[in-house]
């Protein structure tokens, strides 16, 4: 009795006893959260099935946290990861050490301060470089020298600690000051040398974010009576853009690579075109590039975004192409030759491309595609739409849409085994159950954003319900995986800050 009563009290400290191996699958199971929801109490379940950081006193868990063993996860699954593996870190260093592979296998370097970036680099990367797979990096100069500091406030004058972080990065990086003595180029020179060393150090980077084109921009200050100005691009000659360079350096390693366009300055398809050239063996590309284009007739704009197509057909490892919301997206997509394997295609918004494009467009990857994101493209459908899409391995569909259920007849000749129907206001419970239904054979899963569909319908019993719910019963009788997703808002990429899982280590280190 003694010897059990023992055991509770120690309650989660027994982790500490598990075998390596046995540790290292509970973390790697832990990393691998999914957000399906089995239980039809998730929503109170979710508030406790996870447990943050800060709620642990002395880096030990509640004896009720340990023996809770079901985690459901309802707003972002990552964010739900990250947290649980934070916790488990600081049971004890060798739990730390475990879980740390997958805590920083994605590190994103803003927003942060030059000075936070210099004590990453400096006390953190040391350790933890190897474990990282993905980076996310932006423009500057939006981000401060210092710790504390906002966006938008001035430069810190050349003294004090300011002076003593730009000096301490040009040591770490062996970069020289500016011959011109220009303040702030030398910070700009600090932070674009300091990203360059993570670049390199971080050794086994397969996937990139970026927000830009990784330009250096100079910030002007408007005086009190005129206007506010832009900032102007560093030239090669005032600063060398050695962060560019490294990334460049590694291009042949990345697999994926995330790309967000412009966020300062004007951005040409050929720009793109050229950026994306750096990476020959892409596997996953996502673009979101927002062009302003003067006369999109015009010679010179049709030959930048000939380059740009040229360039993403080029890639022939490529099986994933998620083109976003970018807006160079136009008929001539459907006269570009792919050589890629494609297995997924992402289409957000395009309101140039023609249904006939569309069409065209999709078809070119009949051979491969197996899944099919679409977020309301096309725009419009044929008044009679011949024949459903030529897409024989397509099993996985993602549909948003301003359409009726007319659209569900592209679909008719492809085995989907999952769909997920996210906002779609003139699509009913009735519109979907009848697509579904046709795929009943092979159905295996079913998602739907919550209020995506229209509004209530009457259920098999006579009363009202949501649309969602008729949807889920339908699955139900049929034993098919059902989930109701909550809305997610368009928003920054979503890599995980890596600040918590800082905190989560040092707390365990001591």
């Amino acid at each position: 009795m003694s010897t059990i009563t023992q055991a509770r009290t120690e309650g989660p400290a027994s982790l500490s006893m598990l075998p390596r191996k046995l540790k290292e699958r509970i973390a790697a199971e832990l990393n691998d959260l999914a957000l399906y929801l089995d239980d039809d109490k998730w929503e109170d379940a979710s508030s406790s099935s996870t447990i943050a950081p800060d709620e642990i006193e002395g880096g030990q868990l509640d004896d009720d946290e340990a023996d809770d063993d079901e985690f459901v996860l309802v707003e972002s699954p990552d964010d739900q990861r990250v947290s649980t593996l934070a916790a488990v870190s600081l049971v004890n260093k060798e739990w730390n050490e475990i879980v740390s592979r997958y805590l920083w296998e994605d590190l994103r370097l803003y927003p942060r301060s030059t000075e936070s970036l210099l004590q990453l680099a400096t006390y953190m990367l040391p350790r933890h470089a190897a474990h990282v797979k993905t980076l996310g990096i932006r423009e500057t100069p939006y981000d401060p020298l210092l710790e504390g500091a906002d966006a938008e406030d001035a430069a810190p004058a050349a003294d004090g600690r300011a002076l003593e972080v730009v000096e301490a990065v040009e040591r770490l990086t062996g970069s020289l000051a500016p011959i011109s003595g220009d303040w702030e180029l030398r910070q700009l020179a600090a932070r674009n040398g300091l990203l360059a060393h993570i670049v390199r150090v971080c050794s086994n980077v397969k996937g990139l974010e970026l927000e830009g084109g990784l330009r250096i921009f100079r910030r002007l200050y408007a005086a009190e009576d005129v206007p506010e100005m832009e900032p102007v691009e560093a030239t090669e000659a005032e600063l060398p853009n050695v962060a560019l360079q490294a990334v460049q350096s590694i291009g042949g390693n990345i697999e994926t690579l995330s790309l967000l366009l412009p966020l300062a300055g004007t951005v040409t398809e050929r720009d793109v075109a050229s950026l994306v050239s750096f990476f020959p063996h892409l596997k996953h590309l996502e673009l979101n590039v927002f062009i302003e284009s003067k006369d999109v007739s015009s010679p010179a704009d049709q030959l930048k975004r000939e380059a740009l197509y040229t360039a993403i057909a080029g890639l022939q490892h490529l099986e994933e192409l998620d083109l976003g919301q970018s807006t160079f997206v136009d008929d001539a997509v459907s006269e570009v030759a792919f050589a890629c394997p494609l297995k997924h295609l992402a289409l957000g918004e395009h309101p140039k491309l023609s249904f006939r494009a569309f069409k065209t467009f999709v078809e070119r990857f009949s051979g491969t595609l197996e899944s099919l994101e679409l977020d309301n493209t096309p725009s419009a459908l044929l008044e009679e739409i011949d024949e459903p899409l030529a897409l024989p391995k397509l099993i996985a569909l993602e549909l948003a849409t301003t359409l009726d259920a007319s659209i569900f007849t592209l679909f008719a000749a492809s085995p989907i085994r999952e769909v997920y129907i996210r906002e779609s206001p003139q699509l009913t419970a009735k519109d979907v159950i009848g697509f579904l239904e046709a795929h009943a054979e092979t159905l295996e899963a079913v998602d739907v954003e919550e209020d995506g569909l229209a509004a209530s319908e009457e259920g098999s019993d006579g009363a009202v319900q949501d649309a969602e719910e008729v949807v889920g019963e339908w699955c139900e009788e049929r034993g098919i995986k059902f989930a109701v997703i909550e809305s997610e808002e368009l928003g920054e990429f979503d890599l995980a800050s890596d600040s918590d899982e800082e905190d989560a280590e040092q707390d365990a280190d001591e």
